[in-house]
């Protein structure tokens, strides 16, 4: 039974929207490839601009990535027909060295976006993860260290074991995690304006400490946990079972939900 709030915020639709899934962008191109790294895998650093950045672990020892190029504006107007196979290095730059695998939109322009899907090998990687407008979402059974951060749209987060630290955030949208275990490091989850959604174990151990500065706080009582309300913010900390890790999260203005 959760322990609901009686203060809502209700933000504008198109503020919790991705860009990237708006607006009249068509599909002109699409592309993809293949790399076998020389080393393991020890840094994920990937960042994109404006679109969709996937990022899934898969038991399969090469980097595989599958693109689509949509555009706006003149570069909409100008593509003419279906839509084509397009040189990879055009559009995407993707290096593998000293165990850092990193990857960048090729181009920097108002008129497209890179909509990916990015398998990686499982291995116990750090995986830094950057989006400035758009999605960004991450499927990992097992990392180090995860440091995941969105300016404008939504993230979606589905981990296993997390050796380390789990560091998320979102600038405006909404953030969405689910663990299926506890990191084993520190966790810190913060929104300025949107929405946390936050889905761990019922029995795990940690020490929370929740904070919204106008908004409000869901799913408290399965993790023992009790609402304290000033006019426009709330805040919950408490302390469940031993040994368990920080769990901070904060939101500007929006919700806080533990599930």
């Amino acid at each position: 039974m959760s322990t609901r709030s009686g203060f809502r915020v209700v933000l504008p639709l198109l503020l919790l929207l991705p860009t990237a899934c708006t607006g009249n962008a068509i599909q002109i191109g699409k592309t993809s490839t293949r790399l076998t790294s020389p080393a393991a895998i020890a840094m994920l650093d990937m960042q994109l601009a404006t679109g969709v950045l996937d990022v899934q672990q898969h038991q399969e020892p090469d980097v595989t990535v599958d693109a689509e190029i949509w555009a706006t504006g003149t570069l909409a107007d100008s593509h003419t027909g279906a839509v084509r196979e397009m040189p990879f290095a055009d559009w995407i730059e993707l290096t593998a060295t000293d165990g850092t695998l990193r990857l960048r939109n090729h181009k920097n322009d108002d008129e497209h976006q890179l909509r990916m899907v990015v398998r990686v090998p499982t291995t116990p990687a750090h995986a830094a993860l950057h989006v400035q407008v758009g999605e960004l979402r991450g499927t990992f059974t097992r990392l180090r260290e995860v440091d995941a951060v969105i300016e404008t749209g939504t993230q979606k987060l589905r981990l296993g074991e997390i050796a380390g630290k789990l560091n998320a955030r979102v600038g405006t949208g909404q953030l969405e995690v689910q663990a299926t275990q506890a990191p084993q490091g520190a966790t810190s989850l913060e929104v300025g304006t949107g929405t946390i959604d936050f889905d761990l174990p019922t029995d795990v151990a940690g020490r929370f400490d929740l904070a919204v500065r106008t908004g409000g706080l869901d799913g408290l009582s399965s993790f023992g946990l009790r609402e304290v309300r000033d006019v426009t913010s709330a805040t919950a900390k408490g302390e469940r079972g031993t040994g368990g890790q920080p769990f901070v999260l904060r939101a500007g203005t929006g919700q806080i939900r533990l599930r």
